[in-house]
């Protein structure tokens, strides 16, 4: 079976920064779609018992982005 598929924007990085570029896009109407070679995790120990061990540093620019697209309080 053959899948077709139609992006405006195609990511390839499911981190910080490719995921933060995927809602910002979404939010401003755009169809996006996000590859990575690994399982998305969580913080939620019980569905993803095996998490991300990367660790991220948001400066503040990148704080004041979170903020706009109304996920920083979460």
């Amino acid at each position: 079976m053959e899948h077709v598929y139609d992006y405006d924007l195609f990511i390839a990085g499911a981190g910080a920064a490719g995921l933060t570029m995927a809602l910002a896009a979404s939010q401003a109407g755009w169809r996006v779609g996000v590859i990575d070679p690994g399982p998305l995790t969580t913080h939620n120990a019980q569905e993803a018992p095996d998490p991300d061990a990367r660790t991220t540093a948001v400066m503040a620019s990148g704080v004041r982005m979170l903020e706009r697209l109304g996920v920083w309080d979460d």
